[in-house]
């Protein structure tokens, strides 16, 4: 004889599937009434936890939103967003680019002092390219 299986999943990987299946808990066993085999206080205390999880997680939203806002806002005048390069003129790339080239005339062949300025430097040496062999 075959034996029963019951799998009974839990949507632990989604916050709005979770407040469903709460809220229909809590809704279930308000409908049951003097019925209800669930103990009360506890129904209550995960109506009222459901209730402040929603109300955070649209919180929540709204402040991502803003985030996201601000994000762009500093990233048009950091010179980084998109269709920005160093050329855009005001912002603080365009500026940065402009005083390290400044800078680089100034200490031509003492290169390593744009590190006081906060420049992160790599001085190295390179192989002078000598003639290519032929392909076979």
């Amino acid at each position: 004889m075959a034996r029963k299986t019951i799998k009974i999943e839990l949507p632990v990987g989604s916050p709005d599937e979770m407040l469903s299946l709460a809220e229909g808990i809590v809704a279930h066993h308000t409908e049951l009434g003097a019925e209800a085999k669930l103990d009360s206080a506890e129904v209550t205390e995960l109506k009222a936890n459901s209730t402040l999880a929603k109300a955070k997680r649209k919180k929540s939203a709204e402040l991502k939103a803003q985030a996201a806002t601000l994000d762009d806002e500093a990233a048009a005048l950091i010179g980084i967003a998109p269709g920005q390069d160093a050329q855009t003129e005001g912002t603080i790339l365009y500026r940065v680019v402009g005083f390290r080239d400044e800078l680089l005339t100034e200490h031509r062949g003492n290169e390593q002092t744009l590190g006081e300025y906060g420049f992160n430097i790599t001085i190295g040496t390179a192989k002078t390219p000598g003639p290519r062999k032929p392909k076979p």
